[in-house]
């Protein structure tokens, strides 16, 4: 890859910051006409468009009619110089009312939006605002918990749910075709259900895919309510712009071997990230791409001001983590380390088992937390557990290592009274959450013992024996999981008389 050249990067700087000027003072120009707190612009039609609001009413009531002329239009941002004092707003929408750009209410502190019954353009259900025909949803106000966004719906405004900051869940239905850029920042939100039947999109745990889950679109910004690490899925081919921005509680980030592109902003702001590993595969990063003489910024990582980017030695990411000043370390696979459990094997007694792990990377004892983390599965109940260990920091990928929970070991084998000479029978004390038991039986304490029954119950009377005759058994107890069969430890020998 060709350097990016330090020119370039002063040119592009002092650009984007005379882009900045014009477009404020484009701004500013349409609010040069006033009335009250409303700033306005004259369209070429002869009516208005609002273009800002800087008053502190709680109940705003953007007016027909300024001066005579009629007001149809709210420009991006309208609201976001509202006065905020603690309290939340209501704006009232009039029936002249035709069109509202993008972002018109967002960072204004709404609560509640209404809008004119004879309004032909615009409607509202549940304090939501839509278009007449409800084919787009236009602004979520902030409202608590979980919100199903209706069917029918097909596109979500950008910046639609720019205020719903107490909103934590939002469920997408079959009709949507588009969410760019619709969900934002919001610091209360955790999840994204997508249906089944949509055609455009999908959802895992929470996070937005394409349909294909080729390409992942939104991770919500609370998904986490401590530091954590995420492994996206291996399908994933691209990371969509901004899908990741602002998601503080991250910490690291792993990307699957496959993936070629990361768009601009992908991981903008996450102030407390640490480490994300970018596999050999990825050639395009924020629009710098391997091989090409790259001339304009790239933000994909804007604001990471804690971040180590980790990759193979002779990767493109190498690379751009040189040209922008980004710490980098060279990753480790945990594929390549040694995993020894305390224990393989427990006995059942209701409680959770967590066997101690010890992992060692070329004789390095690697640190619980700080180098990897562990999670398990299935490791209450009888059966195969699993013990599932994730790279941290620059330790890349996953182990598992399993482990067998055994029904409790049979106690208390007993023989109890029978009127036959040629019967024993015996009992033993329940073995809990089992399918059932087995017994053998030999002629000799250190002989050759052989199963002569498999039943439900912990009693047996076993007959057509020798009179006065001994015999030793013992018992062990089995659970079926999967069609397979867990067997306890055998209980005691013991040995037992026929009369």
């Amino acid at each position: 890859m060709q350097k990016i050249k330090k020119i370039n990067k002063l040119i592009i700087t002092t650009l984007i910051a005379l882009t900045m000027a014009i477009t404020i003072n484009i701004v500013e120009a349409k609010a040069e006409e006033t009335y009250g707190d409303w700033g306005y612009e004259v369209l070429t039609d002869g009516t208005l468009m609002i273009v800002s609001y800087t008053g502190d009413e709680i109940n705003i009531d953007i007016p027909e009619k300024i001066k005579g002329k009629t007001v149809t239009q709210i420009y991006s941002s309208a609201f976001s110089g509202r006065q905020y004092d603690g309290n939340m707003a209501t704006v009232s929408i009039p029936a002249t009312i035709n069109y509202i750009e993008d972002y018109a209410f967002s960072f204004g502190y709404i609560e509640k939006i209404d809008v004119s019954e004879s309004n032909p353009y615009y409607c509202v259900k549940d304090g939501v605002l839509y278009d007449k025909n409800m084919k787009t949803l236009i602004f979520y106000p902030n409202k608590y918990g979980k919100f199903n966004i209706p069917n029918g719906v097909e596109t979500i405004s950008y910046g639609a749910f720019d205020e719903a900051i107490s909103l934590t869940e939002i469920y997408i239905p079959k009709s949507v075709k588009n969410v760019e850029y619709a969900f934002g920042r919001l610091p209360g939100l955790k999840s994204v259900e997508v249906s089944d039947k949509n055609t455009k999109y999908s959802s895992v745990d929470g996070v937005i895919f394409n349909k294909k889950g080729t390409e992942l679109i939104y991770y919500p910004t609370a998904k986490h309510i401590s530091y954590e690490t995420y492994y996206v899925p291996n399908k994933v081919k691209t990371i969509s712009s901004y899908a990741f921005a602002g998601c503080y509680y991250l910490r690291n980030i792993y990307l699957p071997e496959g993936l070629t592109t990361i768009e601009s902003g992908a991981f903008s702001d996450i102030i407390d990230l640490e480490y994300v590993y970018i596999p050999k595969s990825t050639k395009n990063i924020g629009g710098l791409k391997s091989g090409e003489e790259n001339e304009f910024f790239d933000y994909a990582f804007d604001g990471c001001n804690n971040l180590t980017i980790c990759s193979d030695k002779n990767s493109f990411a190498k690379e751009y983590a040189e040209e922008n000043n980004i710490s980098w370390e060279e990753a480790v696979f945990l594929k390549n380390a040694k995993v020894k459990l305390e224990k393989t094997s427990y006995e059942y007694d209701k409680n959770l088992k967590l066997p101690n792990i010890s992992i060692k990377y070329k004789n390095k004892e690697l640190k619980k937390y700080q180098d990897y983390v562990i999670t398990y599965k299935n490791n209450k109940n009888i059966g195969k557990a699993t013990v599932i260990i994730q790279g941290q920091g620059k330790y890349i990928g996953t182990i598992k290592k399993t482990f067998t929970i055994k029904p409790k070991k049979i106690s208390g084998l007993k023989q109890e009274a029978t009127k036959k000479k040629t019967s024993i029978k015996m009992t033993w004390k329940k073995s809990p959450k089992v399918t059932g038991y087995e017994v053998y039986r030999s002629t000799k304490v250190n002989g050759t013992y052989k199963k002569i029954k498999s039943l439900k119950n912990n009693s047996y009377t076993n007959k057509k024996l020798k009179s006065d005759t001994e015999y030793y058994y013992k018992v062990r107890a089995y659970k079926t999981v999967k069609g397979k069969k867990i067997y306890s430890q055998f209980s005691k020998t013991v040995v037992m008389k026929t009369k």
